[in-house]
């Protein structure tokens, strides 16, 4: 799977960290407004991979949870808040097998 179409849904302080890996297509939003504008992406489907922080989720419903999941075009990447250490690089490369740091 290619990814030429990437954007970052979430938290000012992981922008700057997607900023410095060369990602450019950003949203620097917070709670609910990161559900409605992700929806919005799923529902266009004009972005391969969309990533969101994991407490963005406790503001979605049942059902926008399930659209989340499911979603294949785009891929979401829901990366956890918890550890504070593991650089969003190598938890990309983890999940998902792919280094985002050389995609552009």
């Amino acid at each position: 799977m290619e990814f030429n179409k990437i954007k970052f849904i979430g938290s000012r302080l992981n922008a700057i960290g997607m900023k410095l890996v060369g990602l450019q297509e950003i949203d620097i939003l917070d709670g609910r407004p990161v559900i409605d504008r992700l929806i919005n992406h799923i529902t266009k489907k004009d972005y391969d991979l969309i990533i969101i922080e994991d407490d963005s989720l406790k503001y979605a419903t049942a059902q926008e949870i399930n659209i989340i999941g499911t979603s294949v075009k785009p891929l979401i990447l829901i990366i956890p808040l918890g550890k504070e250490n593991e650089p969003l690089v190598e938890l990309a490369k983890k999940i998902l097998g792919i280094d985002i740091g050389d995609l552009k």
